[in-house]
């Protein structure tokens, strides 16, 4: 039997070209789980409610990323038409001009669609997948052309969560958030960046 001692550096301790390797090897260390879009998709339930969406809780959303021909975010729900929306939203989020106006869009409807099923299907996730079914206040089926137009607020809305869901994981995945995790969690390098 021998004892081999080696040293254990921080990722502070390391030289700059350890340290990069060190980051490099470890690029997925924040998103290596299903946890790390829980806040992105909270927020995303929160803001479709503003706008009238309820997000189913089973399966509600989907989405693959994000490199690939095909990856995308989509959503499946109902919907009811909320006059508040805007008061709503301006509290919740006021700077995201993007949400008002998929709202507006939205508003702009509610006299011919006042109430939405929306579904998505097939093997993909990308909001060209989801489809729906509108109706008006008084109960009957919208027109193709408004219900059309309903779809493409929601596909927006599902294009936004995307956006939000990629820049959350580039940013998870960024050197400065990654350092800070293996810093934070105490993880010990060989002097070439390599972990023991």
């Amino acid at each position: 039997m021998r004892t081999e001692s080696r040293n254990l550096y921080t990722l502070d301790e390391l030289t700059e070209e350890a340290r990069a390797r060190a980051i490099e090897s470890n690029r997925d260390w924040n998103v290596d789980n299903d946890h790390w879009c829980e806040y992105t998709l909270d927020d995303f339930r929160a803001i479709a409610q503003l706008l009238g969406f309820t997000v189913d809780q089973k399966r509600g959303v989907a989405f693959s990323g994000f490199s690939s021909q095909g990856d995308g975010a989509s959503f499946r729900g109902r919907y009811a038409y909320r006059a508040d929306w805007r008061a709503a939203v301006a509290e919740y989020c006021p700077q995201n001009d993007a949400i008002v106006e998929i709202g507006e869009t939205l508003e702009a409807l509610a006299d011919r669609v006042f109430t939405a099923r929306v579904a998505a299907d097939g093997r993909y996730c990308h909001s060209g997948t989801m489809t729906a079914e509108c109706w008006t206040g008084e109960g009957d089926d919208a027109t193709e052309a408004d219900c059309a137009q309903f779809l493409a607020a929601a596909r927006s809305l599902a294009d936004w969560l995307y956006g939000q869901l990629e820049q959350s994981y580039d940013d998870l995945r960024s050197d400065r958030q990654v350092a800070e995790s293996l810093e934070s969690n105490g993880v010990e390098f060989l002097a070439d960046g390599r972990r023991p």
